[in-house]
């Protein structure tokens, strides 16, 4: 079963999440997004024992 957490923010979100059954991480990289995270950010805080997804958008509604 594939398990995935989307709007990851923070160190602690990752440490909650590598506690869990989760399979996948997700990030979101739109700006407007309240869980907006800058991309270079994320490699402060992720792992590599969990696969990272993300959510782009060219601003186009």
């Amino acid at each position: 079963m594939l398990i995935k957490y989307c709007g990851i923010r923070s160190k602690q979100d990752i440490a909650l999440i590598e506690k869990s059954a989760a399979t996948h991480i997700g990030f979101i990289f739109y700006p407007r997004s309240k869980r907006y995270v800058k991309p270079e950010r994320v490699n402060e805080f992720v792992t590599d024992e969990i696969k990272k997804t993300s959510l782009a958008s060219r601003g186009i509604c």
